[in-house]
């Protein structure tokens, strides 16, 4: 766990390095469409439930501010998923080209009779891969971070109410947990090691 958090964390470094704040914007873009704005819908009909306990003879004076409101996220969520759409695939281009220009920096630098050994030509084929694995870290991070507000805003939603469920949404949570780190640490190496096999094998032909 620790050694993925560390690795999505310098993932994102690389990435706002190459986009800037709008890295930081799209892994927000996510958080509201999957998590945010369910939760305002949710708080907008309790109001609205609150409302007609309250009163039976609703005007729509009454129920203006919670219509507003829900036009006003419905707006923004629309805001930011084209903003996803457009920016996302531009943003993972970017980062590509930035890691391109490291490796390449990087490279340059080397002694020329290092590129002859074998053990180098294999960590080179891996680097060609590794653009890829990086782009995965950060929406492996960004996945965390959404999991997190999402457990975070249902405890305060159900502890008002049923604080006795917080054990049980903490245990709910371990099983997808486990699954996911037993799935990453078997396909991995098919995304590191042995494809760095079949990028040296692939560079023979061409």
């Amino acid at each position: 766990m620790q050694k993925d958090l560390r690795y999505g964390w310098k993932s994102l470094k690389l990435s706002y390095q190459a986009n800037g704040p709008s890295s930081l914007l799209l892994i927000f873009c996510t958080i509201y469409e999957k998590t945010l704005y369910s939760l305002i819908q949710v708080w907008l009909l309790a109001r609205l439930l609150d409302l007609l306990s309250l009163s039976t003879d609703l005007t729509l004076i009454n129920i203006f501010p919670i219509i507003s409101t829900y036009l006003l996220a419905t707006v923004i969520k629309i805001i930011l998923e084209s903003y996803n759409n457009v920016k996302e695939t531009y943003n993972d281009t970017k980062l590509d080209a930035y890691i391109d220009i490291i490796i390449a920096k990087k490279l340059s630098e080397l002694d020329p009779a290092t590129f002859e050994n074998p053990g180098f030509q294999s960590l080179v084929a891996q680097i060609d891969g590794v653009k890829g694995s990086i782009g995965a870290h950060v929406k492996r991070l960004t996945s965390l971070i959404d999991a997190l507000v999402k457990f975070t805003t249902a405890t305060i939603i159900i502890f008002s109410l049923f604080p006795l469920f917080i054990p049980i949404l903490l245990f709910a949570s371990i099983p997808p947990y486990l699954v996911w780190h037993r799935f990453r640490k078997i396909t991995w190496p098919y995304f590191v090691e042995k494809r760095s096999l079949l990028t040296r094998v692939t560079g023979y032909i061409k």
